[in-house]
């Protein structure tokens, strides 16, 4: 997937390299992350913020943070006032 091809041609013998392309292993995992983040973001704000409900937030944001809905529902309520 983050394999790099090259052709290297030394006194007429063609040789074929493979290498791994760091740069897009690196974004690709910083992607990952950040989206693993955003998606956490409610239950995250509520942990931080001490929400009595944060473990129903959490429940909440884990199956049905997929659903745009859900999210939203779990991102408005974690902001809520205790």
């Amino acid at each position: 997937m983050f394999e790099t091809e090259q052709l290297i041609i030394i006194d007429g013998v063609e040789i074929l390299t493979r290498g791994v392309d760091y740069w897009s292993l690196g974004v690709f995992i910083l992607i990952f992350v950040a989206s693993i983040a955003v998606y956490f973001l409610p239950s995250l704000i509520a942990i931080l913020r001490h929400h009595r409900d944060r473990f129903l937030i959490l429940i909440i944001n884990v199956f049905f943070g997929w659903s745009v809905l859900g999210w939203f529902m779990a991102l408005i309520w974690s902001f809520m006032r205790r």
